[in-house]
């Protein structure tokens, strides 16, 4: 019976680094890892992304957000939507941070734009995300790397 109790602790041992190993994986493939995003022309997202976590490397890319999402016109809101080209249906679209106004550095990053509504907003997360490469990308569109 006492064999049980070293096995047992273990097993959650085991567990508990399992699931770690997994939340350090999914924080890398979003966007935790990039830094100073920038919106060209209203729909070039622009970030400078470390793969793999690391700091060694940086790595600067642009994806284009037409890819990404999309536009209702009906309810005036932005939708994720593959090749939704929403740039031909908004207007005056910025990046923010989760809270309309507090800039890019603060909670996950948002797309704000004005299509006939002027409220039309969308995170960005878990639509765009950083691969393996350091590049962003969505709904399999990569973006292309920027040599600076």
């Amino acid at each position: 019976m006492k064999l049980f109790y070293p096995l047992g602790f273990l097993a959650l041992g085991s567990i508990a680094a399992a699931e770690a190993n997994l939340q350090e994986r999914s924080d890398v493939k979003g966007l935790k890892s990039c830094h100073i995003p920038e919106l060209k022309k209203g729909h070039l997202l622009r970030a400078s992304c470390f793969p793999g976590g690391s700091k060694e490397q940086i790595i600067h890319s642009e994806l284009d957000l037409n890819h990404c999402f999309g536009a209702s016109l009906l309810k005036g809101d932005l939708t994720v939507e593959a090749d939704g080209h929403f740039s031909r249906k908004c207007v005056r679209c910025q990046l923010g941070g989760g809270t309309r106004g507090t800039g890019t550095h603060e909670g996950p990053w948002s797309l704000y734009c004005h299509c006939l509504a002027p409220k039309a907003e969308i995170q960005l997360e878990p639509t765009v995300w950083m691969n393996n490469q350091g590049i962003l990308e969505c709904h399999g569109h990569v973006g292309k790397v920027l040599k600076m």
